[in-house]
């Protein structure tokens, strides 16, 4: 393949992130009122039409399970359902089914309808930051209590302990554990509605001064998640920006990097240049590039970073297959219309893999900003997606030392979403088309990307940060 063709596919990549919110066979499938039963035959049916649309689009569905398996399993969850099945109950079995596939990007499924009663509902009023050893951390309190408020460590829910309840709701989504048990945590008030577990909410909690403590809570309802809403946007817009630089008071810069987007206000080519100007002026010691919650993006805006400290060749990826489909050509015209591409993909014959072997290290671009002192890299189970190869690429080719815990998601990875319906539960499910190789080639290498000094938390503490401050610092 000629040179440059892999950066045209990372800037196709950027034009299909945007167009996840096209649902493939919605048109056909969407009728005047959506259903909030149907029968178990029409479950099978959209059992079937699930694994059609996976296993043409897939590189290698059967990669976690085989196909034996997750026939017995389907057969197994089908028996203990009545011949009359509700939506969360037929969510929750194609969610047990897609989560076999064991891939991070697949999520829980979703319904029009099954989110409609959810809004309504009284839902568990805490927003959850992170999930441990001991329990979840507390990223907002939404009760009317407000005995987290200052933060805290939620251990158990109606008598059941978190590791329980990881364990639990855990079997919904695919992806390495730490993944998984983020995704309970971040889920947690939809995965209980959809098991009818409703208000109040028994909990035994650690508040941020160290007490434990157990009470009872009451779910917040639509009307004041609207209210709640509004408040967290504005705090969002304050708080959570996608990169920041502050110069620590030890002559460190640190490189707050939380998401892969460009921000039209402050263009990530401008904050670059601006950064790394205010880093050469200001003799930097070292260099922190801390993307623990980076959830991934456009991997291509990251690498605009590489020059800025190595000059070391260096990839992302050794490569990826794609796979050709009717389900993602129609997917690529619905979502992007005129411009869907790229034009090749259309021509081959269904069901051929496409496969782009990635041999050429990159070398970066000369750059009289860049910085040549110590620079590390922090990364953490909230690392995922575009941060994850970012992290893989750098990690691999030595590009800084790498500081913190494992990430959420193997380096070798299924990855293209697309969004379809099946036809008679009106049931959003997520399937992929392409398969990433890791930076290294090795394709079977099923770890995340881990980092060169482990990090283990510390309460009270960035223990992270501490442990690449020290390491910058001390003497060679």
């Amino acid at each position: 393949m000629k040179k440059g063709i892999f950066t045209a596919f990372c800037c196709w990549c950027v034009v299909l992130a945007s167009a996840q919110s096209f649902v493939l066979y919605k048109e056909e499938t969407t009728k005047a009122t959506a259903p909030l039963t149907i029968t178990k035959s029409a479950l099978v049916k959209d059992i079937q039409f699930w694994k059609t649309t996976i296993e043409a689009a897939h590189v290698n569905m059967y990669h976690a399970v085989s196909k034996e398996s997750l026939i017995q399993l389907e057969k197994k969850l089908l028996a203990s359902l009545p011949n009359t099945v509700s939506i969360n109950q037929a969510i929750l079995v194609i969610g047990k089914l897609a989560a076999a596939l064991n891939e991070g990007h697949l999520g829980l499924p979703s319904a029009k309808i099954a989110d409609s009663l959810f809004q309504q509902s009284l839902r568990f009023p805490f927003l959850i930051k992170s999930s441990n050893q001991i329990g979840w951390e507390v990223e907002m309190d939404l009760s009317k209590e407000q005995y987290l408020k200052n933060g805290g460590t939620i251990l158990a829910i109606n008598g059941k302990n978190i590791t329980s309840i990881n364990k639990q709701y855990g079997v919904y989504f695919g992806g390495l554990t730490n993944w998984k048990n983020q995704q309970v945590a971040t889920y947690i008030r939809k995965l209980l509605f959809l098991h009818g577990v409703n208000s109040p909410y028994h909990i035994t909690a650690v508040n941020a001064e160290g007490k434990k403590m157990q009470y009872k809570v009451e779910g917040y309802n639509q009307q004041q998640a609207d209210s709640i809403n509004k408040a967290m946007a504005s705090i969002k817009r304050t708080q959570i920006i996608p990169y920041s630089l502050e110069i620590l008071p030890d002559s460190i810069a640190y490189i707050r990097y939380n998401n892969m987007s460009n921000d039209p206000t402050h263009p990530f080519t401008k904050f670059l240049i601006e950064s790394f100007t205010k880093i050469q002026s200001s003799r930097a010691k070292g260099l922190i590039i801390d993307i623990r919650e980076n959830g991934g993006g456009n991997s291509a805006l990251a690498e605009l970073m590489i020059p800025y400290f190595s000059n070391k060749p260096y990839r992302f990826t050794a490569g990826m297959k794609w796979k050709v489909s009717e389900a993602y050509k129609k997917f690529m015209l619905g979502s992007q219309g005129e411009k869907a591409g790229p034009a090749f993909y259309f021509t081959m014959q269904n069901g051929s893999v496409y496969f782009y072997d990635n041999k050429l290290l990159k070398q970066p671009l000369e750059t009289p900003l860049r910085f040549n002192g110590k620079t590390a890299l922090l990364i953490g189970p909230n690392t995922f997606s575009s941060a994850n190869m970012f992290s893989d690429g750098i990690k691999t080719y030595q590009l800084a030392k790498v500081f913190g815990a494992p990430t959420a998601e193997p380096g070798n990875d299924y990855g293209e979403m697309f969004n379809f319906m099946l036809p008679y539960s009106q049931i959003i499910a997520r399937g992929p088309s392409k398969m990433f190789f890791r930076a290294d080639g090795n394709e079977k290498d099923s770890n995340s990307i881990l980092p060169d000094v482990l990090v283990l938390p510390v309460k009270n503490k960035d223990a992270v940060v501490d442990k690449a401050r020290e390491w910058i610092l001390e003497k060679n």
